[in-house]
């Protein structure tokens, strides 16, 4: 009779992780290859942020740091993505913490509506506010920067020119504090993932998202959706992710190259960049023809802003509910005052 050799499991899983490149087991040699993962296609400006930031870890640490990535959720779903970081499934990403409802309360104040109205500016001096507070909130990862978008609006396949033209519709929010503010203004939303954006209004599930401008066009979505309300409200606490052990395992100078692109001002970098291609999308919507944009002036916001006061309330019982009683309002009132400072306030 044949004996079955026993492999124990541990080696299976060596083996495993050594052919997905997730094991970081051996010191940084002459090269070293960061697989970088996310969740949109290449003609988007997200891919395009990632290229540039890692050509520049490419370029600063003289080779050693090569950096592969891997877009259009080729590695894992959206939602995942934080989880593929803090595993080693991928040595850094681009992820949504919205995604995960209730997981880290604290960033969540970056996604409430009327918040700032320049993300650029808005993402730097988010990162310079929690940078400390993410070693607390998101161990399993290393924080690296904000990469997202120019303040997001609500596009239907319905006009909508009021409140009340909301009521009843399907529209699919870009976060779970968004998805408050959406059924706030008498609407009912419905979770979907970025990349499934454009089946869920396709097949009807949807009546319209929340996305920036040029999203529309990207996703494929400027020939369903082509009512829009021109005001922005959102903004998406959308970041980089390293992942510890990757980290660790490089020399201390090629530490130091990721240390120098996981900056405030690497933040402000990469989200200019994304904002800049958004707000372009704008008058591309209009060159397309046969879209119409309402426009909510200055003078008529206060309906809506008045809608997302309880959302704030609602943080900060989720907040002092995790760190105690009393936290979030410093944390609150320290955020509005460096936005309001940084020219960045709503």
């Amino acid at each position: 009779m044949t004996r079955r050799r026993c492999v124990p499991a541990i080696t299976l899983w060596v083996a495993a992780a050594l052919l997905s490149g997730a094991a970081f087991s051996q010191p940084a040699t002459a090269e070293t290859t960061m697989t970088f993962s996310h969740f949109v296609p290449t003609g988007h400006r997200v891919h395009a942020g990632a290229e540039m930031w890692a050509k520049s870890i490419e370029e600063a640490s003289g080779g050693d740091i090569k950096v592969r990535i891997f877009p259009a959720q080729q590695l894992g779903k959206a939602a995942d993505h934080y989880d593929m970081i803090a595993s080693g499934q991928v040595g850094a990403g681009w992820f949504v913490s919205g995604y995960s409802p209730g997981r880290f309360p604290i960033i969540e104040a970056g996604e409430l509506p009327f918040l700032m109205t320049d993300a650029a500016t808005g993402a730097r001096v988010l990162h310079e506010w929690y940078a400390e507070k993410a070693r607390e909130e998101m161990p399993e990862i290393r924080f690296c920067l904000f990469a997202t978008h120019d303040p997001g609006r609500i596009h239907t396949r319905a006009k909508v020119e009021t409140i009340s033209d909301l009521k009843g519709m399907k529209i699919r929010p870009a976060s779970a504090s968004v998805g408050n503010y959406l059924a706030a203004l008498g609407a009912i939303p419905v979770k979907l993932a970025a990349p499934e954006a454009r089946q869920g209004v396709e097949r009807g599930v949807v009546d319209g998202v929340t996305f920036p401008w040029n999203t529309i066009i990207n996703f494929g979505l400027a020939e369903d959706l082509v009512h829009h309300v021109d005001l922005p409200f959102y903004v998406p606490m959308a970041m980089y992710g390293v992942n510890p052990a990757f980290y660790e395992n490089l020399s201390p100078e090629n530490r130091k190259v990721i240390d120098d692109h996981c900056t405030p001002e690497w933040s402000e970098r990469i989200t200019s960049d994304w904002a800049t291609w958004e707000q372009d999308g704008r008058q591309e919507l209009e060159d397309i023809g046969g879209h119409t944009i309402v426009t909510v002036a200055p003078e008529d916001r206060a309906p809506w802003v008045e809608k997302a006061q309880g959302l704030y309330a609602d943080w900060a019982a989720q907040v002092d509910q995790r760190y105690g009683d009393g936290a979030a309002g410093p944390m609150m009132e320290d955020l509005q005052a460096r936005l309001s400072q940084a020219g960045a306030g709503f």
